[in-house]
């Protein structure tokens, strides 16, 4: 049976780490990239010798006979763990396969790991082949008699194949990367990087530590620049907006969300605010500060500075809502006053646009307020009915019954309202009328293109046409991942039998599951943006993956 090939390559060991501890230290623990199981550790000696080459070998290194495996064609070898000058050092672990600079070396046995080992200085390369198998004892060949043109047709043969293989593509690699993080650290995809957030530390330092995610003929992870942050607190999201990292925390027990600004190059901190941050026109930062106090703002941010351009009050009921361009930038925001007052905000300015009472006789109640493409969507009291005003004048377009929604999002050319008891209600944006409604627990969980993609509890995905409610096809059960970007491809994960971690590709609009890879030593909190993956593992280190797609 052919191997399948992945490709494994490690960070150099700068300061650097494999699967360890960060901070510069080159001494830092590795994890071994080969091991040997119980019956191979019957064969390591237990002596060490040292091995040189004649009166030229001026650097001795250590090394413990593993004995002989098979490398292929009937050919053997004496395989050892090498440990010295003249080869690349690791702790922590049994056994691990090394050589001097430059050796390949190849183990093919069923009691070792087999890779391909590729050292160069202090960086290690590995190339998994897979699983090994024994393969089945062939009968002796029955030697045939020779025949007349035969060399002519073997010729002709050895042509055939070398057209064959001068054409052939390459055997696609799967590429995985060691994230120096601890295993109670957090790490987050942003921008082209991965940051690494520090636990809380009440008597210790704390960071945020920025790497490079490494391109695909990268050697590993490449530190950019590590800030200290906050001792207490819990980060909730690092993002890249202007050009710079974005940290978003809230604090106990107050529960208020503060945004720090760093320098993106040199990680520099630039400025902190309370709130939390969009991207708005004019180049700005649209921050939203909700206090149950009643005392939040929202303010608009010069990002490389932090200097508060403009700011109105913000109401605890306020409910702020957002309607972005085609660019996904705030360009006007919504305000609910408890008086029942609209005003609709230029997010670039800060100024009032216009405004409309939707309660008669001044008097007060709860309402909420939605923006939608380019409608303004008020739940009046009672939560029985959908009104809609256009948002660019605020006049009354029409109204709709619909029960206890819970929020309604753009889906196709239609709307979505979504009841707080499941189910979903499609209606045209024009007139407000029912397209269909589907009741039950089905629950929309994305939009694509026209296509629903609905689940219902245990049942797996199936995907609908938004126009017509239509069932297209089954996706089955899946986990959907966090993506970086909104247009970034669907992702899936689920645990097969074997325990290895399914990654897929959902595509709404074929209606197709594409498996990916098949990962082992998964244990979850999977970010994406395929084809990288940012996964933490079974021992609790983290790593990065770049599949092939």
């Amino acid at each position: 049976m052919p191997h399948r090939e992945r490709a494994v390559r490690e960070q150099p060991l700068e300061p650097a780490v494999i699967g360890g501890q960060v901070r510069g230290d080159p001494a830092v623990d590795v994890t071994p990239v080969v091991e040997a199981d119980e019956d191979a550790q019957q064969h390591i000696g237990s002596e060490c010798q040292h091995v040189g080459s004649g009166r030229t070998a001026s650097r001795p290194s250590c090394r413990l006979d593993l004995g002989r495996v098979d490398v292929g064609q009937g050919i053997q070898r004496r395989v050892y763990h090498r440990h010295g000058h003249d080869a690349p050092s690791y702790r922590r672990g049994s056994v691990a396969f090394a050589g001097p600079v430059g050796r390949r070396s190849v183990c093919r046995t069923a009691t070792l790991r087999p890779a391909l080992l590729v050292t160069e200085g202090r960086a290690l390369s590995i190339i998994e082949l897979g699983e090994v198998r024994d393969e089945p004892v062939s009968a002796p060949p029955v030697r045939r008699p020779r025949a007349a043109g035969r060399p002519l047709r073997s010729a002709a043969v050895l042509l055939l194949a070398l057209v064959v293989l001068g054409g052939a593509t390459p055997t696609p690699q799967r590429t995985v990367y060691a994230v120096p993080a601890s295993r109670t650290s957090t790490a987050y995809l942003a921008g082209d990087g991965v940051f690494v957030v520090d636990p809380p530390a009440p008597e210790g330092d704390r960071f945020l530590t920025a790497y490079a995610q490494p391109s695909a003929t990268g050697v590993g992870v490449r530190r950019r620049w590590q800030a200290p942050l906050a001792r207490t607190g819990n980060y909730l999201d690092v993002r890249f907006e202007r050009g710079m990292v974005l940290t978003l925390a809230v604090n106990a027990p107050n529960r208020l969300f503060q945004t720090t600004a760093f320098d993106a190059v040199t990680g520099r901190q630039r400025w902190q605010h309370p709130g939390a941050p969009q991207p708005a026109t004019g180049g700005g930062l649209l921050v939203t500060n909700g206090r149950e106090d009643g005392s939040g703002r929202m303010s608009g941010i010069e990002p490389d500075t932090g200097r508060l351009l403009w700011s109105v009050p913000l109401p605890s009921s306020a409910s702020p809502s957002y309607h972005l361009n085609p660019e996904g930038q705030v360009d006007r925001f919504v305000l609910l006053q408890p008086t029942g007052e609209v005003q609709v905000y230029d997010a670039g300015t800060g100024h009032l646009l216009r405004s409309v009472d939707t309660l008669p006789a001044d008097r007060s109640a709860y309402q909420r307020a939605q923006v939608v493409d380019d409608l303004l969507l008020l739940v009046p009291p009672g939560s029985t009915r959908l009104v809609s005003f256009g948002l660019a004048d605020l006049k009354p377009l029409w109204t709709a019954e619909v029960t206890l929604v819970s929020h309604v999002l753009s889906c196709g050319g239609l709307l979505c309202a979504v009841p707080q008891i499941g189910g979903l209600q499609v209606l045209d944006p024009a007139t407000g009328a029912v397209r269909w409604s589907e009741s039950g627990q089905d629950v929309l969980a994305d939009v694509r293109s026209g296509r629903l993609l609905m689940t219902v509890p245990g049942q797996g995905y199936t995907v609908r046409d938004a126009a017509t409610g239509q069932e297209r096809v089954e996706l089955g059960e899946w986990s959907l991942l966090p993506v970086l970007r909104p247009d970034d491809p669907l992702a899936g994960v689920r645990r097969g039998d074997d325990g290895r971690m399914v990654v897929a590709e959902l595509d709404l609009v074929t209606g197709r599951t594409r498996i990916v890879d098949v990962l082992p030593g998964i244990a979850g909190s999977c970010q994406a943006s395929l084809p990288v993956l940012l996964c933490q593992r079974l021992d609790g280190t983290t790593a990065l993956w770049r599949l092939t797609r």
